[in-house]
C-alpha cells in the first residue's frame, strides 16, 4: 500500500484520455488557424473585387463621357447576381 506522500501511477484510462484531450487541443487549435486563414483570404478577395469594380466603373465613365444604363449593368449583375428590371 503506498503511503500519502507516494503517488499512484495514474491509470491507463485516465492517461488515454489525457492524451485525447491533447489531441482534441491540437485539432482546436489548428481549425482556429484555417478559420482565420480563410477569413483573412476572403478579405483579400472582396478588396481585390471592389478595387476591379471601382476600377473598371471609372475607367468606363472616363471614356464614354455619359452614364446611362449600360455603364451601370455590369456591377448592377455582379453586385445582385440578377438584372434590374428598372435598367432594362
Amino acid at each position: 500500500m503506498p503511503s500519502e506522500n507516494q503517488q499512484s501511477a495514474p491509470s491507463p484510462a485516465k492517461e488515454l484520455q489525457e492524451i485525447l484531450d491533447q489531441q482534441d487541443m491540437k485539432s482546436i487549435d489548428q481549425l482556429h488557424q484555417v478559420v482565420g486563414q480563410f477569413s483573412t483570404n476572403c478579405f483579400e478577395a472582396k478588396k481585390l473585387s471592389a478595387t476591379v469594380l471601382v476600377s473598371a466603373f471609372v475607367f468606363f465613365v472616363t471614356f464614354s463621357k455619359r452614364l446611362d444604363a449600360s455603364v451601370l449593368m455590369p456591377s448592377r449583375i455582379l453586385c445582385k447576381g440578377t438584372v434590374v428590371k428598372e435598367l432594362l
